[in-house]
């Protein structure tokens, strides 16, 4: 883009020198070369150097902190922002945090100063404008300028079974056809690739995802994804890297289209991408014969209000406040970040909403844009073939990566810093990406990485229950103190960081973070304990969840009307949208609430009387053991960090935390029978 308009891209590529895997004094994302040159980083055989600012310049949004606003020679009069949606998503995203003030200081600067501003998406949207009523001044003139572009009438086949989909895509490699595969899920890319090398051994396929997209021949792929389709490449799977920016059209002589792709296979899941950004992945291949999708049907149930998500995070954070005892209710807070929050709980609620009805929007998408959704027949044996096909893939995939987090090098403390900016940057090659994740596993557990740990830990699954755990189990100065420090301006490290001299957390500001930053343990601390006390299974004054004690489903009624009234703070604060039949299965929504602590439960025994069945159910008492445990082992690695108490005992089957006379954030019912918040 930056060589199309005629700008100074932000980086420059070039081959990477050669270096000695003992040195450490290799390129990292804070080396400076010749003053401003600046490595950002480098992959095995790639390396990036920062070109600095010039009066013609293309950067992305991360790097906007080296644009220096008092610079009277480049004050940028015309400012581009293309694909305006998710650059402004990406602002309040969760990789932004140490830099989001800073970062749109920056954007609020040039865009009201700018002679002209142009706002470019293809489906913009209610993102884009929010973000210029809260940027722009009142009575900045716009204009709206629409490309109605022709509509491509075609049918696509819908799959109501993901298996039967897989099915299918085999079978059209099988045959020979030439095919591109899009998903919004980087493992289903990785697994499809290992199901194609074992059914299809022939087939050249390519396989583009976020750990490899800087890599050369990646690279390469990229930059010439039509030839490579006409010469040597059969399948192209990707995830949302070839999505807004890459055109993937063949053209005859004569500028006519020309169909080379035989299908597009589309594979989404729910709860990652928003439909739109779905339908753009879809629409890489303009002229393609056959198009194949399959779109998770679940309809979820998130709030996907701006005004009450920004009324949750004033309650939050005024609780929070409280209970860690400031005096101020938390209002100026908001204050100096007004234009930023209602960006966040526009976009928030914009993928909320999108993400609730992922399959029914996609389709209405496309029938706006003059295609026909196709539903295929279900076929017992195709779906029965691509279930396996699926576990078998599955297998593969987990065999591999198991294989490589083994054979990883052991880093240390120093090391893990360097590549954990450089992964911020995107700079990191795969043996450097798994040897990281070998040292967030093993710091984070403080155990030796194994087969058994791989699998348990489940992509960090485990680890954000442990965290959760231990807000709700831990002593009430740890959580207090994690609290009032990003309240006051410094970031934790992350829990895997505490160990190995990785010691300075990083500053930002007098101002704390951003209210959508912060942690809030002692507001997550107060709900699970609200809950778990409901149900039974959790005793507020010694902080022990209780194995021993059954409960029914008769039993949860009180537990259910808890849950109905907190449902929106569950939503806001895990992301949990509460079951809409909380009331006729409460014993469901237990276990979806037990699972956020990593914790189960079981079936015990069942009692038949006057002519009906009762259930009775206790919580899994091994994993309950197994949590514990880990937790211990963290405690122990970490000193003076402490996360629990300073002791933990096994009596008569209950696990006993000692939490250092803490009293606890809820101990009454109110007059409701809801537990209050802070009794």
């Amino acid at each position: 883009m930056a060589q199309t308009l005629g700008l100074d891209c932000y980086f420059e590529v070039s081959e990477a020198e050669p270096s000695s895997s003992d040195s450490n004094e290799s390129a990292s994302a804070t080396d400076v070369v010749l003053g401003k040159d600046e490595v950002l980083g480098e992959t095995t055989n790639v390396r990036f150097r920062a070109v600095a600012p010039t009066n013609n310049y293309a950067v992305c949004l991360d790097s906007m902190e080296r644009l220096d606003p008092s610079d009277k020679d480049r004050q940028y009069p015309i400012v581009i922002i293309d694909e305006s949606e998710q650059v402004f998503a990406h602002l309040v995203g969760s990789t932004m945090a140490p830099q989001r003030r800073a970062i749109f200081a920056r954007i609020e600067y040039y865009l009201r100063r700018a002679f002209m501003v142009v706002l470019l998406d293809a489906d913009l949207n209610m993102i884009t404008i929010r973000a210029a009523l809260e940027i722009l001044d009142d009575e900045t003139p716009v204009r709206f300028i629409i490309n109605y572009p022709a509509a491509t009438q075609q049918d696509y086949r819908f799959y109501g079974s993901a298996n039967q989909w897989t099915t299918a895509l085999v079978d059209q490699v099988a045959a020979g056809k030439k095919v591109f595969v899009t998903t919004n899920n980087k493992e289903k890319a990785l697994q499809l690739q290992k199901l194609l090398a074992t059914d299809c051994p022939s087939a050249r396929v390519n396989v583009l995802t976020s750990d490899n997209i800087n890599q050369r021949e990646a690279q390469k792929v990229l930059s010439s994804i039509v030839t490579r389709f006409d010469s040597d490449m059969e399948v192209l799977i990707g995830t949302p890297v070839i999505s807004t920016g890459i055109d993937i059209t063949f053209k005859n002589p004569d500028g006519t289209p020309r169909q080379v792709v035989d299908c597009v296979f589309g594979y989404f899941q729910g709860n990652i991408t928003t439909h739109f950004e779905c339908d753009q992945q879809l629409m890489r291949v303009r002229h393609p014969k056959e198009v194949h999708v399959w779109v998770d049907p679940r309809f979820m149930h998130y709030e996907c209000d701006p005004v009450c998500l920004r009324r949750e995070l004033e309650g939050t954070v005024r609780n929070t406040i409280s209970l860690i005892g400031y005096k101020d209710n938390g209002q100026p807070v908001f204050s100096a970040d007004e234009a930023l929050i209602n960006i966040w709980a526009e976009i928030l609620a914009a993928g909320r909403g999108s993400k609730n009805q992922l399959a029914q929007r996609l389709l209405e998408l496309r029938a706006v844009n003059g295609w026909r959704g196709v539903p295929v027949d279900s076929n017992h044996d195709q779906i029965e073939s691509g279930k396996e096909k699926t576990e078998r893939a599955t297998q593969l995939r987990e065999a591999e990566r198991q294989e490589r987090l083994m054979a990883a090098r052991v880093l240390s403390a120093q090391e893990a810093k360097k590549l954990e900016r450089q992964d911020r940057q995107g700079a990191l090659s795969l043996d450097d990406r798994y040897a990281l994740e070998r040292y967030r596993i093993e710091s984070f557990y403080c155990d030796t990485l194994s087969e058994e740990l791989i699998m348990l830990d489940n992509r960090g699954a485990l680890r954000r229950c442990v965290v959760n755990m231990e807000f709700l189990v831990g002593a009430l100065d740890w959580i207090k103190q994690r609290d009032e420090e990003m309240a006051s301006g410094i970031v934790p490290l992350p829990d895997w960081a505490n160990r190995g001299g990785m010691k300075t957390p990083e500053r930002i500001g007098d101002m704390g973070a951003v209210a959508f930053d912060r942690p809030n343990g002692l507001a997550k601390r107060a709900l699970l304990e609200r809950l778990f006390v409901a149900a039974g299974v959790f005793d507020a004054q010694t902080r022990q969840f209780l194995p021993q004690v059954e409960f029914t489903g008769a039993g949860l009624r009180h537990f259910a009307e808890v849950v109905h009234a907190n449902r929106k703070e569950l939503d806001f604060l895990f992301h949990k949208p509460v079951h809409g039949d909380v009331r006729k299965n409460p014993v469901m929504q237990l276990g979806a609430l037990l699972r956020i602590v990593g914790l189960y439960h079981g079936k015990t025994r069942e009692v038949q009387a006057n002519g009906g069945k009762t259930r009775f159910y206790a919580l899994d008492g091994d994993i309950l053991a197994f949590m514990v445990s880990v937790i211990q082992r963290r405690e122990q690695a970490f000193h003076g960090q402490s996360v629990l108490a300073k002791k933990v005992k096994e009596d008569k089957g209950q696990t006993t935390f000692s939490t250092h006379g803490d009293e606890p954030l809820s101990a009454a019912n109110d007059d409701q029978g809801v537990v209050a918040a802070n009794s």
